[in-house]
């Protein structure tokens, strides 16, 4: 049909969602050059280690908080029994 633009309204964004254009090209980095274990000792574990850390502290400014008090988890799930653990 000439002339018809056709949108895409996604709803499920509690599943999934798209990943902001900034974020992106911040993370970019990491998805395919520095992507090492940041549990490791080697050099590309202690980069990812920097910047997981550089991250806590951004988000910890950003909430008024104590970089401690940031934990970031791999999943919902993850953070919901993190949640319910009475002893954390």
């Amino acid at each position: 049909m000439p002339g018809f633009i056709m949108k895409f309204f996604y709803f499920d964004n509690a599943a999934t969602t798209a990943v902001d254009p900034k974020v992106l090209s911040v993370m970019r980095p990491y998805f395919n050059q520095k992507f090492g274990n940041a549990s490791e000792m080697h050099f590309a574990g202690q980069e990812a280690r920097r910047a997981i850390e550089e991250a806590r502290g951004k988000v910890a400014t950003f909430l008024h908080a104590n970089p401690d008090e940031i934990i970031f988890t791999g999943s919902a799930t993850e953070s919901i029994n993190l949640a319910h653990n009475p002893d954390f």
